[in-house]
This record gives C-alpha cells, sequence and structure tokens, in this order.
C-alpha cells in the first residue's frame, strides 16, 4: 500500500528524534510486548483457555504498581520539556537540531 511507506517514515522519524530510553523502548521491548500480545494473550483468549488466576493475583500485588503510584503523585500538572530553545540558538531541537518546525514561538519572545 502507498500509504504504509509515508507511515513507517513518519514513525522512524518520530524514533530516532527521542530520547535513548524511548529508542530503547520502541526498538527492542515493543516488539516483544507484541510477540507476548499477538502470539500468546489473543491466541489463549482466542481458544478459550482459561486465566490463569494465580498469575493475575501476582501481577495485582507486585510492588510495582505501588512504586508506579508514587512516582505518579510527583508527575508536574503540566507537560515539560528540555531542548535548544533555552540558549536562544537558531538551531533545532532533537537529535542533530532536526525537528526546527516545531520550536516555540511562545518561549523565544
Amino acid at each position: 500500500p502507498p500509504f504504509t511507506r509515508a507511515w513507517l517514515n513518519f514513525f522512524t522519524f518520530m524514533v530516532d528524534n527521542c530520547s535513548y530510553t524511548a529508542r530503547l523502548g520502541s526498538r527492542k521491548w515493543a516488539p516483544r510486548f507484541d510477540y507476548i500480545l499477538e502470539q500468546q494473550a489473543f491466541v489463549a483468549i482466542d481458544n478459550k483457555e482459561p486465566l490463569d488466576n494465580e498469575a493475575m493475583q501476582k501481577f495485582l500485588s507486585d510492588p510495582a504498581h505501588k512504586a508506579l503510584a508514587a512516582c505518579s503523585e510527583m508527575r508536574p500538572s503540566v507537560d515539560i520539556s528540555v531542548s535548544s530553545d533555552a540558549d536562544n540558538s537558531s538551531e533545532g531541537v532533537g537529535v542533530g537540531g532536526a525537528r526546527t518546525e516545531f520550536r516555540s514561538t511562545v518561549a523565544a519572545a
């Protein structure tokens, strides 16, 4: 399909201009997560396999949920980001200054 290549280029551009953590997440962990859903979880649901209640209870009682709840309480009420706009340079933001079209005109004023 003609739009497939355009979407692939768009997402590749987005990923390449994200942080190291975001790139690692989308390039390494997203395919693994997709495999677990597509090849294991959805297949089990389609085959009407019974839910593993013990595994579900272990998941729900995992201490990570408390840590995530504490982190979410510390999240600022507004979205923040750090970019090269702070030095009033003409360089764009993102890897190699590629995203000049997303520069804030409000911050420069």
